[in-house]
């Protein structure tokens, strides 16, 4: 009998200190990602309509900016699919393929909800005359 008691408390103390991370508004699952790195793609075709060519920068121990060139030489709307497909630096070395892959139609509104505040930040920063989508042909 004391057995089964001290399992009931133990039970629920375990229950009562679990928190859900439920997130409903993460359009890509409970992840939270940490970069420390953008490469380019070392055979990336080089007559895309849409091309980006980024690094990262530590501006101080807590600030990370992403810079580099951006070239649309079409309209960013919804016509266009997002297909992202992410590799992670392996624990044995290499690169792991396939680690985050995201695949959708409409790719302007669904960035604009994946990026949520911050969309607004960089469509302001591109100089764009509409934070709506679409983008407009731009190189900056």
């Amino acid at each position: 009998m004391i057995l089964f008691q001290f399992y009931v408390i133990v039970v629920y103390f375990s229950i009562s200190k679990a928190q859900t991370k439920f997130m409903p508004n993460l359009p890509l699952g409970e992840y939270r990602m940490i970069i420390t790195a953008v490469y380019q793609c070392e055979d990336q075709p080089k007559n895309l309509p849409l091309k980006l060519n980024t690094y990262m920068n530590k501006k101080s121990s807590n600030i990370t900016e992403l810079r580099g060139n951006f070239t649309f030489e079409i309209p960013f709307d919804d016509s266009l699919i997002l297909d992202v497909n992410v590799a992670s630096w392996s624990l044995t070395g290499g690169w792991k393929p396939n680690s985050l892959v995201y695949v959708t139609n409409n790719a302007c509104s669904k960035v604009k909800s994946i990026m949520g505040n911050s969309w607004f930040s960089v469509v302001k920063s591109f100089n764009s005359p509409t934070t709506n989508c679409p983008l407009p042909k731009f190189k900056q």
